[in-house]
């Protein structure tokens, strides 16, 4: 199993590395922290007998993502599964946060999954599976008066389109 997965240096993606990893899963981690991907690469290689491939991509800017993109066609890199892992929040009240901080949570947490997701399923092999798992969050099923943005943004993964659609 290929596998590549967004927001890879953080917390939850450190841990679903970890998994893929004791799993046999070839993995291409891809984050904007390049520290943080090269310190799990290096504890992943050391703990397991993984293949572990790392991307610095910012997946809220397009031309980030088509390198990315381009980069695996070169390498003839394919996956089997997205995990889209990758997000952000600022906390507190909706007034009170800078407005360019608000389009970054949306940026990020909608219009860069919807973007990565669209590319990779253009991309899925002819008649292998291909695997999405969306991480949302319980603050997209209840209204967060601090949360508002986040907990909105979150609620956005539930409507992409399922792997098998046709449209």
């Amino acid at each position: 199993m290929n596998v590549i997965m967004t927001g890879a240096s953080g917390g939850l993606g450190r841990a679903l590395a970890v998994e893929c990893a004791r799993r046999g899963y070839k993995m291409i981690l891809t984050d904007v922290d390049e520290e943080g991907l090269r310190l799990i690469k290096r504890g992943i290689e050391r703990e397991f007998d993984a293949t572990v491939i790392t991307r610095v991509c910012d997946l809220t800017q397009g031309k980030s993502v088509d390198q990315m993109l381009e980069w695996m066609e070169q390498q003839a890199l394919y996956v089997d599964m997205l995990l889209n892992i990758a997000g952000l929040d600022y906390e507190g009240g909706f007034m009170e946060r800078d407005r360019e901080k608000l389009v970054e949570i949306v940026s990020l947490n909608d219009a860069a999954t919807m973007r990565i997701t669209h590319a990779l399923l253009g991309r899925r092999r002819a008649g292998r599976r291909f695997s999405i798992v969306f991480v949302s969050s319980l603050a997209s099923m209840f209204p967060m008066p601090l949360k508002a943005i986040y907990a909105a943004s979150k609620r956005f993964s539930w409507i992409l389109p399922h792997p098998s659609a046709k449209n």
